[in-house]
């Protein structure tokens, strides 16, 4: 009987050991788990907070590790899609400041032209002053051009509508109309550019200037961009 006492006790205590591993094994499992869902569920509430900086550590090749690795990835886009869509409403806020400049300017053109015309006007006024406003007229209306074509940059533009385009103004207008880009920009960083225009006297062709202007511009930029 002493025997199958201690065997008794034996056994109960080896049971109650097992019992023990057990639950701290079904403890650390359990934590092993539920660590990496807590993780994403506090990832997915910095996302939802605004935080798209937030990332979780990946420690596992697991499916719950491929999870937190896909929860970085989408991250990592929503981020990219918020840069884009601030750069997106950036360019809006400042084509609707440049169209809104451009009419202003353009009306203190018109005020311009009209006063250079009223001078034309008289019969009495000296050579030389009429050869003065008639140069402010040419630049008043060249300076009009250039507004109006600021007005319509970066519409769609429709390739069916066709005009008697002069290649050569237009990249002269062009490259007056991108200087802010190359010189004053430029400038500004430590770096002189200057551009040079060779053009020849060409036949008007029938194409869409604000194609052009896009191309010549692009052009341009990039040509900026690189130096």
């Amino acid at each position: 009987y002493d025997f199958l006492y201690t065997l008794e006790e034996l056994l109960l205590l080896v049971a109650l050991v097992v019992i023990l591993l057990a639950i701290l094994a079904s403890f650390l499992g359990a934590r092993r788990l539920t660590r990496p869902v807590e993780a994403l569920v506090a990832g997915t509430r910095a996302l939802g907070a605004g935080d798209l900086e937030h990332r979780i550590v990946v420690t596992s090749r697991s499916e719950l590790g491929e999870l937190a690795a896909s929860f970085n990835i989408m991250a990592s886009d929503l981020q990219r899609s918020r840069q884009t869509l601030v750069e997106s409403e950036k360019l809006r806020a400042l084509g609707e400041m440049a169209a809104g400049v451009a009419h202003n300017f353009n009306n203190l053109l018109t005020v311009v032209v009209g006063n250079a015309e009223l001078i034309n006007l008289h019969d009495d006024i000296p050579d030389q002053i009429r050869q003065e406003t008639r140069g402010i007229l040419e630049s008043a209306r060249r300076c009009s051009a250039i507004v109006r074509r600021i007005q319509t940059f970066g519409r769609p533009i429709d390739l069916a509508v066709q005009e008697s385009v002069n290649l050569s103004e237009l990249c002269r207008d062009v490259v007056e109309l991108t200087r802010p880009k190359w010189k004053t920009e430029s400038e500004r960083d430590g770096r002189r550019i200057r551009v040079d225009t060779n053009l020849a006297v060409v036949p008007s062709i029938q194409s869409q200037s604000s194609a052009w202007e896009e191309i010549l511009s692009n052009l341009i930029f990039n040509a900026v961009d690189a130096m």
